[in-house]
């Protein structure tokens, strides 16, 4: 089976292109889920984390600590190393075992789908704010999700911020270019997309075939940041800093999108040419392994 590693940079719009693969039925491993599931109450690695860190950092709900724990780990380098060598393997493994459930034509454990629905209704919450509609006969009240929308006071016109939230977003991440093209959900994928923020920070360049990276400019990302985690500039700015060159990330991408210079259509049809691509692929592959 075909691995693809899809990464990218802080706020280059990763998700979103993503979910436009999703709609083609193409299933994702994702290393954020992973790394929430691994340290789910009565797991191995949260019980290596309270006797390497203390008790201190496990909730009374059994959770892990999560605001103590970032406090500690981002002032403490040696911390950190700690932490991730906890992490990180749990995270290797658990990759290893999804993936071996993809191949079989497997579902995915329950533990794992309910963090993707949590996370789901978290960044609802977050994004959807009550807003009460005109007034009518009945007095009723229209919940509604306001969209991202930055005015870019430059050019005088308005700058989507959030796609998925737009009209043609919602299309996008809902209908195939063409459905002829979506894989059918009893069949075992003949790829699969595994989103690895840190790939190559964490030199994970062989574990997968092929490397997507999701791209966009440093000022699309610090315009996404603010808008989206309410920070400070200069902390958005510091985040950017801290991560891998984007120059690095492009030289050794095998495909690119750029987030930032694509409109939703065209992202729709680049999509759709990498899923083409990576169904060849994935065939060549299964020849060559049967060979």
């Amino acid at each position: 089976m075909l691995k693809v590693g899809l990464t990218g940079s802080i706020a280059c719009g990763k998700s979103f292109v993503g979910n436009l693969f999703k709609v083609y039925g193409v299933r994702i491993v994702d290393s954020d889920v992973i790394a929430r599931e691994i340290v789910l109450p009565g797991s191995k690695a949260l019980q290596e984390v309270k006797e390497k860190f203390g008790a201190e950092f496990i909730l009374e709900d059994g959770n892990l600590n999560r605001p103590k724990m970032r406090e500690v780990v981002f002032a403490d380098k040696n911390k950190l190393n700690l932490l991730n060598s906890i992490m990180h393997p749990a995270i290797r493994q658990r990759t290893d075992e999804l993936c071996d459930l993809c191949a079989h034509g497997l579902p995915f454990p329950e533990s794992y789908l309910n963090i993707i629905k949590e996370q789901a209704q978290a960044k609802h919450l977050a994004t959807c704010k009550t807003t009460p509609a005109a007034n009518t006969s009945n007095n009723s009240v229209n919940h509604s999700c306001e969209t991202k929308i930055q005015l870019d006071l430059n050019h005088g016109s308005e700058k989507v911020i959030d796609e998925s939230k737009t009209q043609l977003g919602i299309q996008a991440l809902n209908e195939p270019l063409d459905p002829s093209y979506v894989l059918k959900e009893d069949e075992i994928p003949p790829y699969i997309l595994i989103d690895i923020p840190l790939l190559f920070e964490n030199k994970l360049e062989s574990f997968v075939d092929r490397i997507l990276v999701v791209d966009a400019s440093r000022e699309t990302q610090l315009e996404r940041l603010l808008h989206r985690d309410g920070c400070s500039k200069e902390t958005a700015q510091n985040i950017i800093d801290k991560q891998l060159s984007r120059e690095y990330k492009l030289q050794h991408a095998d495909d690119v999108i750029k987030t930032d210079t694509l409109n939703i259509e065209e992202k729709r049809a680049h999509v759709l040419k990498l899923h083409i691509s990576y169904l060849k692929n994935a065939q060549k592959l299964h020849k060559i392994a049967n060979s």
